[in-house]
């Protein structure tokens, strides 16, 4: 700006009065180099109006104060002049800015196609190594079952089929996995979140291993409490529970013992537990990773193929939540999975939609909360199935379910047995002895609070935060 001004005083320094010809040159010069800082510094945003404004303005109102024809007219261009330089500095910085982030952008796309092809290049090796045993396994048990003659075929061709089927399987098993990865990994698969009981799950998942479990008498124990419920997808979370249960089975000494249980608050993660040989503790920090080999062969000689425990973690973290493993050797591991927190749960029911709203906007004030509804006991029933609930809040006289029976089928379901409920009704009656009667049969039948409508919102709010 200083080089400008200092340029803008040459419209009083140099300017020559009455010779037209040198003030034409002299306005060529000015314009000239105005003209060659914009293309020059555009770079840099401004600084080439920075430069022309203060150096060309002077002899803009030099020339108007001059006068005549010619004075006025290149006194009223000159400011035009500015203008387009402007535009035209600003559109030349744009795209200078422009290319430049382009090509940092491509040289970081470069560098993440470099990394991407150094990890399929470990991915392809590891995976190669491990489909060359069972393929080789098959071609010599075939070669040597084509060798044998006689009475000593017909003996040992029923144990070469079934270690043909067994390797087989194995390699079915391992091509599941790799095309589950891929799929996850490239946006295929994607968690479709709802709430199931983990407990039910975990009992299918140990069901499917028990075989395996037997083989080394193994005992698993499912030690989920029977309404924990989560939030996930139920296949993907399932594929885990399945392979971390056949991990502890793989490195369980036979006459061992399996355990599943909760940890946290309200059950925040399950564990998955065993007291087999454990993990070494310079790989733990290997064993969810990809690229790097860490399969080993458990107690009774089982090979695995190394993928599963990175396919954990990929889908924990597909739904933001992760898997944290601790071992010791000889004593064994113990892998945490945990999902994300999510608010709390309170289910209104009651049939008069607008006693929900006044419900619903207290309980907005009570914090995190999500509220469920339900017009009567039997869609209160269904909306339990579908989510997990932490807290109810009824009425009781509804139709098709009242609260009464509500409460009774909740409090019979081992499921829901422990979910907190607030009875809020206005038919009590003037009756001191009806009201205490009332009060003791839902006491009796499980209800933790009782509150008469009109409800003051303070009350309840201080009612509700005693149970969420």
């Amino acid at each position: 700006m200083m080089s400008g001004l200092l340029w803008g005083t040459s419209a009083v320094l140099l300017f020559p009065p009455g010779d037209r010809v040198m003030q034409a040159l002299l306005v060529m010069v000015m314009t000239t180099l105005a003209a060659t800082t914009t293309v020059s510094h555009s770079s840099i945003k401004n600084v080439p109006m920075a430069w022309s404004v203060p150096a060309i303005l002077p002899y803009s109102f030099r020339y108007l104060a001059d006068g005549g024809m010619f004075g006025y007219t290149v006194g009223a261009l000159l400011p035009l002049f500015l203008v387009t330089l402007g535009f035209y500095s600003a559109k030349l910085n744009h795209v200078i800015v422009a290319s430049i982030t382009l090509r940092y952008e491509n040289l970081d796309l470069v560098e993440e196609l470099r990394q991407a092809t150094r990890l399929k290049d470990q991915f392809v090796s590891l995976v190669s190594h491990d489909l060359r045993g069972p393929i080789a396994g098959i071609k010599s048990t075939a070669d040597f079952a084509h060798i044998l003659q006689g009475s000593e075929r017909a003996e040992k061709l029923d144990g070469m089929t079934s270690s043909i089927s067994q390797i087989a399987n194995a390699l079915l098993e391992l091509l599941d996995q790799l095309f589950d990865i891929s799929r996850l990994q490239t946006g295929k698969i994607t968690p479709v979140n709802r709430t199931f009981f983990v407990r039910q799950l975990v009992e299918e998942r140990m069901f499917m291993a028990a075989q395996a479990a037997g083989q080394k008498k193994i005992t698993l124990l499912n030690q989920l409490p029977v309404d924990m419920r989560l939030l996930a997808d139920r296949a993907l979370y399932g594929q885990v529970i399945g392979n971390l249960l056949s991990n502890a089975i793989k490195f369980s000494h036979p006459g061992g013992a399996i355990r599943i249980y909760a940890v946290g608050e309200k059950g925040a993660a399950v564990v998955v537990e065993d007291r087999g040989v454990g993990i070494d503790p310079e790989i733990i920090p290997d064993i969810f990773r990809h690229e790097v080999k860490t399969s080993l062969v458990g107690t009774d000689g089982e090979r695995g193929t190394g993928l599963g425990l990175p396919f954990c973690m990929d889908i924990m973290n597909a739904h933001g939540g992760m898997i944290e493993a601790g071992s010791h050797q000889g004593e064994g591991s113990k892998f945490t999975i945990r999902l994300p927190q999510t608010s709390r749960t309170a289910l209104v029911v009651d049939d008069l939609s607008a006693h929900r709203v006044l419900f619903k906007r207290a309980l907005g004030k009570v914090g995190d909360v999500s509220v469920a509804e339900a017009e009567n006991g039997r869609d209160a029933l269904e909306e339990l199935q579908r989510s997990a609930v932490d807290l109810i809040i009824t009425d009781i006289e509804m139709p098709e379910m009242n609260g009464m029976a509500l409460l009774s089928a909740v409090r019979g379901d081992p499921r829901f047995k422990d979910i907190p409920v607030i009875v809020v009704t206005s038919n009590i009656g003037e009756d001191w002895e009806a009201r205490q009667k009332l009060r003791d049969e839902l006491f009796a039948g499980g209800a933790n609070e009782l509150l008469v409508k009109p409800v003051i919102e303070e009350e309840f709010i201080h009612c509700v935060r005693r149970f969420l």
